[in-house]
């Protein structure tokens, strides 16, 4: 995949959640010129939804002055390969001082239209809603084998959205 299809498949993906969790955007009037180049603002869930294709992170920075700009959160969906099951999503909390998660996964199942899902068992996970992302003090989850069912339906959704279906 090259670099415009990594972007319009971060893209996809961005807007595939977004449409999960029916988020609204509506238009920023009166908008800064801002340092990243796509990005979509729901007002109402405080929420930033930004593709990337920046791997690294290096992105976080710009991102982060965005987030502090508009007072909300950040969700980046990541595409950095041909296959779909190698999208990974982060959060960026806006606060005292700006948290960013590890890459997390895309996991569907209850309690939520998609929950993004750390690999390390102890960190936290986020549940997206239509009025924001807030973190889960439970996961969704009862068993090891829903986990990986969740893990499934999360990444089958984003090889139908890749390949048009």
């Amino acid at each position: 995949m090259n670099h415009y299809s990594n972007e319009a498949a971060a893209i996809a993906a961005a807007l595939m959640v977004a449409r999960l969790a029916a988020l609204r955007f509506e238009p920023d009037v009166d908008v800064p010129m801002l340092k990243i180049r796509n990005y979509l603002h729901a007002r109402t869930a405080r929420l930033l939804l930004v593709p990337s294709t920046l791997s690294d992170g290096s992105d976080a920075a710009a991102v982060g002055e965005v987030m502090a700009a508009f007072g909300c959160d950040a969700l980046m969906a990541r595409a950095d390969g041909a296959d779909a099951r190698r999208a990974r999503f982060t959060v960026g909390l806006h606060g005292h001082r700006l948290f960013w998660s590890a890459p997390t996964r895309l996991w569907l199942g209850a309690a939520a239209p998609a929950h993004f899902v750390p690999n390390h068992p102890d960190d936290t996970v986020f549940a997206l809603f239509s009025v924001g992302l807030r973190g889960c003090e439970v996961p969704p989850w009862s068993s090891d084998e829903e986990r990986e069912d969740g893990f499934a339906l999360g990444a089958d959704a984003l090889a139908a959205l890749m390949a048009g279906r």
